[in-house]
């Protein structure tokens, strides 16, 4: 390819840079200005709602309170909420309060009289353009560049290789020229026999022994090509010149076939034991996970599982081992559970979809102890994120502690937790309250 078709190229994958980003850009601006439309009328509608549950209720009492919750529906849209009565919080989301530095965060403030006469004072920072929005949009506009970008790789590469063939030949063409310079060629016997004939007495072999050494040995000065053939290695070579250059250091030759050091750590990311991801990496794998659930808003459960008595050196160790295999059918979302058990992170499940497949596994796990004749009953704790912003060592105990039920239940091996949202906010909202009241204490 020549390199004016390079640069019309060039210029064509910089246009679609451009364009992609201003598309981008002109994308997350329109969703912006219509999702700020949308905050103001969801404030208008739950301003609205507010008054007409304080005209029916007294402010800040439970009816009223389930009022106001139905009128919230789903939080997620919601940054922040905040609602005064008389100046007192009687109801906060979420528990860590406050407002981030974001763009895309529209903040709303309103006073309402209640039909009681309280003071009823409603924020409400509320989100403009949804984070999931902004991360499908950056998403296609990624991969557009990517395709861009290596389709530009692609002809850097195809010209690069087509300059190091053209110097090839080049090189080629001039050594052989150099060659005949110095080599036999019939042009040159041609010209010595002729020059011999004309200079000699017309002795045939003075004629021979003249032209020879002409053909034969190179000019002065000039030594005889002697065609040998060198096994090359680059990486030996190299390692040679910084040994020669260094005097003192010795560097180590690599091994052939040489073992790779593991990722993360010296113990790698899985236990040699069971196969499975070790227990200290749960909690930051759980981490992501949730992170990665929330911003799509899908669930996420998470199952611990204990067998009585089973140990690593146990015989049906690996049975068990290869029956959660077949189950999930991705070893890096389970992990070893202390000694006896495991834990395994099961994607887009809520409480109930967790609950059918433990009990799938359950049987599953309970035929492999029975095949190995083994008499232990395995136990299943469950506990889901609920659509709640909820941290991994939050979901991890309340996994462990439905299965201390199970341990203690004989009937029930498969304990789930069930959260209620309503309550759940209430008692974060409650802690929040003793904080504050703690703090100016």
């Amino acid at each position: 390819m020549k390199k004016r078709g390079i640069s019309i190229a060039a210029f064509a994958i910089a246009g679609v840079f451009i364009a992609t980003a201003i598309v981008f850009s002109i994308c997350v601006y329109s969703d912006y200005n219509s999702g700020l439309k949308a905050a103001g009328a969801k404030f208008e509608k739950l301003s609205s709602r507010t008054a007409e549950a304080s005209e029916i209720y007294p402010s800040g009492s439970k009816e009223f309170l389930n009022l106001f919750n139905s009128a919230v529906g789903a939080p997620e849209i919601y940054e922040s909420i905040n609602l005064k009565v008389n100046n007192q919080d009687v109801y906060v989301y979420p528990m860590e309060g406050g407002r981030s530095a974001s763009a895309f965060v529209k903040t709303f403030s309103t006073r309402i009289v209640g039909g009681d006469g309280a003071d009823i004072r409603l924020d409400a920072n509320i989100h403009t353009v949804s984070s999931s929005l902004i991360y499908y949009r950056a998403k296609i506009a990624f991969i557009i560049i990517l395709a861009g970008t290596l389709l530009c790789c692609i002809l850097l590469l195809t010209q690069y290789l087509g300059e190091t063939v053209q110097e090839d030949g080049d090189v080629e063409f001039k050594k052989t020229k150099v060659d005949d310079e110095f080599g036999e060629s019939l042009f040159d016997e041609e010209a010595a026999d002729t020059d011999a004939d004309s200079n000699s007495d017309g002795d045939p072999e003075q004629t021979k022994e003249e032209a020879a050494p002409q053909t034969e040995e190179p000019s002065a000065g000039v030594e005889p090509k002697q065609e040998e053939k060198v096994d090359y290695n680059p990486l030996e070579n190299a390692y040679e010149d910084q040994k020669a250059q260094s005097g003192e250091i010795e560097i180590q030759k690599p091994v052939d076939n040489a073992p790779l050091p593991l990722p993360g750590s010296e113990q790698g990311l899985f236990s040699p034991a069971s196969g499975f991801g070790w227990e200290s990496y749960l909690n930051t794998r759980l981490e992501s996970e949730l992170v990665r659930a929330a911003s799509s808003e899908q669930d996420l459960a998470l199952a611990v599982i204990k067998i009585p008595g089973m140990t690593k050196e146990s015989d049906y160790y690996g049975n068990i081992c290869q029956v959660l295999q077949n189950f999930f059918q991705f070893k890096d979302f389970i992990f070893e559970c202390k000694e006896d058990g495991f834990a395994a992170i099961m994607q887009h499940s809520d409480v109930d979809t967790a609950m059918q497949n433990a009990e799938v596994l359950h049987a599953n796990i309970a035929s492999a102890l029975k095949s190995a004749g083994q008499s232990a009953k395995p136990l299943i704790g469950i506990s889901s994120r609920s659509l709640r912003l909820i941290s991994a060592e939050r979901l991890k105990n309340e996994a462990e502690q439905a299965l201390v039920h199970a341990a203690d239940d004989p009937n029930s091996p498969i304990i789930a937790f069930r959260v209620n949202p309503e309550k759940y906010r209430k008692y974060i909202g409650g802690q929040d309250e003793e904080e504050v009241q703690e703090a100016q204490a």
